[in-house]
């Protein structure tokens, strides 16, 4: 009977020489840890790791001024829209439709099923379920940096269009010229200004 009690207070209650063992384990362990080994993994994550999340991406044109100027340098963010599609308002790198080598930037504005209507003075959307949206000059969607949009236009968007135009509207090569951009199509979002170091900062929409 003691036996039998002995074995369950053991079985409630591990030994100490057991946990005493585990921790030394634990110990032994650790010092494998070393700044060294810290240091190369960190090395390797950004070497190795770090290259298929964030790219940096040249800005050619001034089709973005003033958020983005020509020859600034920005961080794109390549994994993110995998996950969550582009939201109206927001920047994006893409592949040109019209010329596939070609890599543009520019802002989304119409969404897949919507239909874009842009006038001289404003943008106009009408939602899949008929619902329209006026965004004036004022506005970045509605009128860019420039207030203007030169020119008129109407595009109905499929399930995988967007519809992008620059901020700089007089000067802007977007989607009333090479058509909506697909989901295919796309790189990622800038997130940061790393170049001229003097303009470095977030990139927000």
């Amino acid at each position: 009977v003691q036996a039998a009690q002995a074995s369950l207070l053991l079985l409630i209650f591990p030994a100490p020489a057991e946990s005493e063992a585990l921790r030394l384990d634990l110990r032994f362990n650790m010092k494998y840890i070393t700044p060294y080994r810290l240091a190369s993994c960190l090395l390797v994550i950004v070497i190795v790791i770090l290259p298929f999340i964030l790219k940096p991406y040249l800005i050619l044109g001034s089709s973005m001024e003033t958020q983005l100027a020509d020859k600034d340098i920005v961080l794109v963010d390549r994994i993110s829209h995998h996950f969550f599609p582009p939201k109206r308002g927001e920047l994006l790198v893409f592949y040109n439709p019209y010329q596939p080598s070609q890599t543009d930037v520019k802002r989304v504005i119409g969404l897949p099923l919507e239909t874009v209507r842009v006038s001289d003075s404003e943008v106009t959307i009408t939602h899949a379920n008929g619902k329209e949206e006026v965004f004036p000059e004022e506005s970045v969607i509605g009128g860019g940096t420039s207030g203007k949009n030169v020119l008129n236009f109407e595009m109905y968007l499929g399930p995988e269009d967007y519809f992008v135009l620059g901020d700089n509207r007089p000067t802007s090569l977007d989607s009333r010229s090479f058509g909506a951009v697909q989901a295919k199509d796309f790189i990622g979002r800038p997130v940061v200004r790393i170049f001229p170091l003097r303009h470095f900062a977030y990139v927000v929409p």
